[in-house]
């Protein structure tokens, strides 16, 4: 998620995962939704003047938009490179682009003019106030020249990947922040002193006047840039939890965070808490172990007594892993692999042995296994396309939009597909004999999908309005259920 103000005040401009960016007035009141992109937004930026702004999309390239919406140019990055970040010069109307290859920097006619390779991702980049300076980051922080001479780097062991920048107003300073911590420097290359509890820091914001520092994350604090040894405010903020399943037999609760795993009973009462990375998380049927997601690139086997983890097999590389689907017999793992926007899905068997990988064409962003655990459907493209167990074609459906979710319903009958930057849920009969029932509901968007046993009924949230909808087969919303 990213977020910016207009220069003067009086736009607010969001964009994130759903592929969309969101412009609003100051008063909260909407002015447009630019949507149909093709990656997530990680980065939104106003031009000095507030009458256009440029934003991130992930697979795309950048792009330039009047502050009403409409489209003015489209950057293409040729090399397929990833964007993270993007930046104007407060004068001269330049473009600075952060991308996984390095910094680019473009014309105000949206022209190459300068490029600075790197060996690894750059993250954040950023002008100073007056122009003068450029700092990008990666796994290290570099102070450029507008031309990308670089004149100091900072590249201390252990930093990781650094996310944004934030520079003082005087530009002489900056910030940069680096999950879990902060740390300051000024133009001539000198650190300065560490802030003290500053952990767990995604984000840095200077007050446009000078007066304040402002750090979020799991925690949310302002220091006073007079005396920076004097903390003004901590609020703590809970840990994010970025994974939740329920076992088989409905016993216990599995919730993974960035360095752990909680294991609850029903009433939301930790019994366990095993130290581990799990940004993805699933419970393996007939076991007391979850497969989980983690650095750096592998899946594991986590056994929830803490005896044993298991990792399983990447087949000789190293690639991401971003999604994971377990069969219903728990004899069956697919995972979605990413290399540099081309995608596979990679197929193990429960001992960790693998069983395949599965080239695909466009981007599986959900796939689901059925729950007679012949098959996995998965979206692809403008429809959905079947797999059965061993990786093999087993038919598809073509789809009048592009599907981000997928689940299959337990009598393998019917197929729930959703947008996430539209509202309602689309169904498909799977024999063929009915293409769509479609529910229609106010609201900015479906997130995720469940099925009732029954195979009647469908629970999905609305992230706008943070609510899950139940909904049956007609159509008709049953339940709302508000505050989620």
């Amino acid at each position: 998620m990213c977020v910016a103000w207009s220069p003067d005040g009086t736009m607010i401009a969001a964009g994130g995962t759903d592929r969309t960016v969101r412009l609003w007035k100051s008063d909260g009141m909407p002015v447009t939704t630019i949507d149909n992109n093709e990656g997530m937004i990680d980065d939104v930026a106003w031009a000095p003047d507030s009458n256009r702004l440029a934003f991130t999309d992930l697979w795309k390239g950048v792009v330039v938009a009047q502050r009403d919406g409409t489209i003015e140019k489209t950057i293409e990055l040729r090399d397929k490179s990833r964007i993270h970040a993007v930046d104007w010069h407060p004068t001269d109307g330049t473009l600075a682009v952060a991308t996984h290859r390095g910094i680019l920097i473009y014309t105000s006619n949206f022209e190459p003019k300068a490029t600075a390779e790197h060996t690894r991702w750059t993250r954040a980049v950023k002008w100073s106030p007056d122009g003068s300076w450029l700092v990008g980051n990666g796994n290290k922080v570099e102070i450029m020249s507008p031309d990308l001479t670089v004149a100091h780097t900072f590249d201390p062991d252990g930093w990781g990947d650094i996310h944004r920048v934030a520079w003082s107003p005087n530009s002489k300073t900056f910030a940069v922040s680096k999950h879990p911590h902060v740390r300051r420097f000024t133009i001539d290359g000198k650190e300065l002193p560490k802030l003290k509890g500053t952990d767990s820091v995604d984000s840095v914001a200077w007050a446009p006047n000078d007066d304040t520092l402002f750090l979020a994350g799991y925690r949310f604090a302002m220091f006073d840039t007079s005396d920076w040894s004097r903390k003004m405010l901590t609020q703590p903020v809970a840990a994010p939890t970025y994974s939740l399943d329920l076992k088989a037999d409905s016993s216990e609760l599995a919730d993974g965070h960035f360095s752990k795993i909680c294991v609850r009973s029903l009433d939301g009462r930790v019994a366990r808490t095993i130290p581990h990375d799990a940004s993805h998380l699933a419970w393996l049927p007939a076991t007391r172990d979850v497969l989980t997601m983690g650095w750096p690139n592998r899946l594991y086997r986590v056994n929830t007594d803490g005896e044993e983890t298991t990792i399983y097999d990447t087949g000789g590389d190293d690639k991401p892993y971003w999604k994971m689907a377990v069969s219903p017999d728990g004899q069956s793992i697919a995972a979605r692999v990413e290399n540099y926007g081309e995608f596979s899905l990679r197929l193990w068997n429960q001992d960790g042995t693998l069983r395949k990988l599965v080239p695909v064409d466009q981007d599986p962003r959900d796939f689901d296994w059925d729950w007679s655990q012949a098959r996995l459907v998965v979206t692809s493209g403008n429809g959905i396309r079947f797999f059965n167990s061993q990786g093999e074609p087993d038919g598809d459906f073509a789809t009048n939009y592009r599907p981000d979710y997928v689940r299959i319903s337990p009598t393998g009958n019917r197929v729930a597909t959703a947008q996430s930057w539209t509202n309602g849920v689309c169904v498909l009969d799977t024999s063929g004999d009915e293409q769509f029932r479609t529910t229609a509901t106010p609201g900015w968007g479906t997130r995720r999908l469940a099925w009732a046993p029954d195979g009647e009924r469908i629970a999905y949230s609305d992230w706008g309005r943070h609510e899950i909808h139940v909904t049956n087969m007609e159509g008709r919303v049953t339940h709302i259920l508000e505050g989620h």
